[in-house]
């Protein structure tokens, strides 16, 4: 609002300026009129040296032709208000913007230019390294380090996550051994189990036809087996329904003796302590024999080790009494 404000303030100065420049102007003529009348004359010669008339005089002197004015920029009928501010400010910024982007993508062009250039060079280097003859008949192909037959797949040193401890608080990537038979083309037959008879043959094809057959009678021979003896074809017997209600009739007539109660056994007499309080009694219980228990395989492993239990250590003894107090 400042800037506008103050915008403002300069056009109204300019106008001011301007209309007494031309006041000062109309003046001049009036006396140039009076004076062409009494002379009889009204020719004018302007900063080129053409003669006009004294009609003329206003136009001249508003395109600043005529020695001694200047020429007049501002309209008198012009009127600056708020939503032209506006309208010159986002024309500014559309031009702004405009050129920002013609420089962004001006970029983008040089840089796709360099890059299919790259490309190109790429091409023809390689159309220049082999012969299209030799490329065309031959299979050229890269090995790999260490007298390998292809390149390594394995990754590098810096690339490998799996480290290993090598002493001082330090770890470093793990190494592993190369093969001993590298560079060596093993072949078909010592990987695979080669055919023995020719593809296709009547021999090849009726012993899976027999292979095939023989499978099947044994199923049969086993599901018939399994029908006439009474059993499921997995192996378990088979039984009818008057069968299985015979066992149960025969598991609930008999009894099973009862056990004697020794002479020696007396009922706990009652402690006169509720539910929580008996479990808070049992609870303290256990933590004590947990301390006792933890104080003695500490002792154990001093007189072991003539030490105190490191952080391992103790955590092998918790081990042990968890295994004591479980038992």
């Amino acid at each position: 609002m400042k800037d506008f404000n103050q915008f403002r303030e300069d056009v109204q100065d300019s106008r001011e300026r301007a209309l007494a420049l031309r006041q000062k102007q109309a003046d001049k003529e009036r006396q140039s009129q009076q004076q062409s009348k009494g002379s009889g004359a009204g020719l004018h010669q302007d900063s080129d040296g053409h003669v006009s008339s004294a009609s003329k005089r206003h136009q001249l002197a508003k395109q600043g032709r005529l020695q001694g004015t200047t020429k007049i920029e501002v309209d008198e009928d012009i009127e600056i208000s708020g939503n032209q501010y506006n309208k010159d400010v986002s024309a500014r910024q559309e031009r702004d913007k405009k050129r920002s982007q013609d420089h962004v993508d001006s970029q983008f062009y040089k840089s796709d230019k360099v890059e299919r250039r790259q490309m190109l060079n790429r091409r023809r280097a390689a159309n220049e390294a082999y012969d299209p003859e030799v490329q065309g008949r031959s299979q050229i192909r890269k090995g790999g380090e260490g007298g390998r037959l292809y390149p390594a797949k394995k990754k590098s040193t810096p690339e490998r996550r799996r480290v290993k401890a090598v002493g001082g608080g330090k770890t470093a990537p793990v190494e592993y051994k190369d093969r001993k038979d590298i560079g060596k083309q093993r072949a078909r037959s010592e990987r695979e189990q080669q055919p023995q008879k020719e593809r296709g043959s009547k021999e090849v094809a009726q012993s899976y036809a027999d292979k095939v057959k023989a499978e099947r009678r044994a199923k049969a021979k086993a599901r018939i087996a399994a029908k006439s003896g009474g059993t499921h074809e997995t192996g378990v017997k088979k039984t009818s329904g008057k069968e299985a209600s015979k066992q149960a009739s025969k598991l609930l007539s008999t009894k099973t003796p009862e056990k004697p109660v020794s002479p020696d056994y007396k009922p706990q007499k009652a402690s006169g302590m509720t539910r929580s309080e008996r479990m808070s009694q049992q609870r303290k219980g256990e933590s004590k024999l947990k301390g006792i228990m933890k104080q003695q395989e500490t002792d154990k492993y001093k007189s072991a080790t003539g030490q105190n239990p490191d952080r391992k250590a103790k955590t092998k003894i918790l081990g042990r009494v968890a295994k004591r107090m479980a038992s």
